[in-house]
Formats: C-alpha cells, structure tokens, sequence
C-alpha cells in the first residue's frame, strides 16, 4: 500500500470513527418532556403549537427522533427556555439491545427481560413495554414505537404466528390497529423470524439476571 492510500484509509477511519461518536450521543427526549409538562401543555397541544404532529414529538421525546435547528428554536420559544438548553442538555448514551442466548435474556437497552420467566405473547410484550417505558420516561398511554435495531431481536423471541398479536400489541404498546399490523408485518419479514414455542415455566434459576460489565453500545437502544 502507497504511503498516499495509508492517508486516505486513516482519513477515512477518523472519518468513521467521528460519525460513530456523533451517533452514540443524542438528545434526552425527557428534558423536552419535563418542560412541556412544567408549563401543563399536553403533546397535541405542543404539536400543534410547533407545527409538527404529535406523533413526531411523541418520538423526539421517546428519544427516537431528535430535535434540531429550527424545532429547537421553536420549542425554545415555547418552553420558554434558551436554544442552547435544549441542544446541549441531557445528552445521553445509547446502549444497544442484545439477546443473550446462554442465559435467555434479552436485553432492552440496560434492562432485562427473562425469557424464560415468560409463557406468552401476553407477558412477553408486558415486560417489554414496561422496560421501554422506564427507558424512555414514558406514560403508561403513550405509544411504544420499536427502533429498527431492535426489530430482529423482537422477532426472534416474539410467537409470531400468534393470531392475537396484533391486539396484544396494541394493548401493550398503545398502538394504533394499522400501526400495530404495520409493526407485526415488519417483525414477520425480518431473517431472524421464527415460530417460537414458549418454554414450560421452571424454577431452575430465579436468580436475576445481571447485564455483562461492557455492554455494547448502538445508536439506537
């Protein structure tokens, strides 16, 4: 390799490397939902007064999407608080989900969800939605929607020839009909689908499951 092909692959290494850091870090939805809720705004009425709709800030503070640029100066403005506040504060690492096959623990972000303490769909998505909502500092009715990174996780532990699926998302991820079939349809495409048959309940181990001491991270958890 020519010493000029070093430079340009070292360049592009830092290049790389810069833009992964970049996407370890990303706004706290949380902060934006604390001052919308200090001022008593609910998320249809900060939609509407942002010119965006609920769903997309739904998603900025469920830390899906991130707020830039001219949505930062409108919800400063709003919020009553400086620009700065919102684009510097709360900045977080996002700790990717993985499924630990040896212990059958899948892993959402930093918390746990024991497969084999599940028997069903039913208990299944509860433990998973109660865990994104603690993660994402979510009301118990605000809609769950699944990062991308996740979906092949999901659907290798979800039953997905359960007919119910559809209503049991709903249920637990306060999904719409069409956005919970949306979802179940997507999870069903995925390589990593399969037709999982829940283990018997057993008292083995009910030891809690401890996450590995250096998870790895994603830029989307």
């Amino acid at each position: 390799m020519s010493t000029s092909e070093m430079l340009e692959a070292t360049e592009r290494q830092r290049t790389a490397a810069a833009e992964a850091a970049a996407n370890l870090r990303v706004p706290a939805g949380h902060v934006l939902a604390t001052l919308r809720n200090r001022l008593a705004y609910s998320t249809e009425s900060a939609a509407t007064a942002l010119g965006i709709t609920e769903r997309h800030l739904l998603q900025i503070e469920s830390g899906i999407r991130s707020a830039t640029g001219v949505l930062i100066d409108a919800m400063a403005e709003l919020y009553g608080v400086d620009p700065g506040e919102l684009s510097t504060r709360g900045v977080a690492q996002r700790v990717a989900s993985t499924l630990d096959s040896d212990k059958n623990v899948l892993w959402l972000g930093w918390l746990p969800v024991e497969l084999d303490a599940v028997h069903d769909n039913e208990a299944l998505l509860r433990s998973i939605s109660r865990n994104i909502r603690s993660m994402r500092c979510l009301g118990e009715t605000q809609p769950i929607y699944i990062r991308t990174t996740d979906l092949s996780l999901l659907a290798a532990v979800i039953d997905l020839d359960d007919p119910d699926l559809p209503s049991i998302c709903m249920q637990h991820l306060r999904l719409t009909l069409m956005e919970s079939m949306d979802l179940v349809t997507t999870l069903r495409s995925q390589p990593s689908a399969v037709a999982r048959p829940f283990s018997v309940p057993s008292d083995a181990d009910s030891r809690p499951a401890q996450r590995p001491a250096t998870p790895a991270v994603s830029a989307d958890a």
